[in-house]
């Protein structure tokens, strides 16, 4: 129901109330160096260009959802896994640089693949950069660096996810369960979709509260068939 209910709204979005919006703006910035002086325009313009960033933004999380559940997506295969982290990270760039993130990635120089599907890996890597952006803005975070890393370790693939957030204040063994969650807006149905899709896969996920960058840190094993 929840990923019915959010392709849905991400389709819409993408639509028109995201294209008036688009519109309106453009036409509201061009009216206002028409209209208004030149030491006056500034002050006016920064906030259209903050109302711009947020609109990527929210195109961004929309193209995003909708990708999930696209046919092609969703098809067994042969996935490239650090080919998917950094098209996804890609596609995500206009989402965390309007939240004032950095995210570096250290990728293995070997090609490690498995059998899966895109989309269920990209839900595990989306809800795990979603957490810590999030964190980030809960707690207030200055210095906002999500590090991506993949090395293989003999079979396998070992994937982790650090940021440099406030860490995880709920009990280790209590974050995966459903329901459970830091933000009080947020559904706690984020890592029990890793932890369940990452299962799927035949991998283990574990996570520590303060990691080697200072907060949250998620360590994913994958099985790999070749690099």
């Amino acid at each position: 129901t929840a990923g019915i209910t959010a392709a849905t709204f991400a389709h819409e979005s993408q639509g028109n109330p995201l294209k008036v919006i688009t519109l309106n703006l453009k036409t509201l910035q061009r009216r206002i160096s028409e209209i208004l002086s030149a030491s006056d325009q500034p002050r006016l313009l920064s906030l259209t260009e903050k109302i711009s960033v947020s609109v990527g933004a929210l195109s961004t999380l929309g193209s995003a959802t909708l990708g999930l559940v696209k046919a092609e997506k969703r098809k067994v295969g042969k996935v490239d896994l650090n080919k998917a982290i950094t098209n996804l990270i890609a596609l995500m760039e206009p989402f965390w640089r309007g939240r004032e993130t950095l995210v570096e990635l250290s990728l293995s120089r070997d090609n490690p693949y498995i059998l899966a599907s895109e989309a269920a890996f990209e839900s595990v890597l989306a809800n795990l950069i979603n957490n810590s952006v999030d964190a980030f803005r809960r707690a207030g975070t200055e210095n906002r660096l999500i590090k991506i890393s993949t090395v293989i370790e003999g079979r396998n693939c070992l994937i982790v996810v650090a940021d440099t957030g406030p860490g995880i204040d709920i009990k280790i063994n209590e974050i995966w369960l459903p329901g459970i969650t830091s933000s009080s807006d947020g559904t706690g149905l984020g890592l029990t979709i890793v932890r369940d899709t990452v299962r799927d896969l035949g991998g283990r996920v574990s996570a520590l509260a303060n990691g080697a960058l200072g907060g949250a840190e998620f360590k994913i094993e994958l099985p790999i068939l070749g690099r």
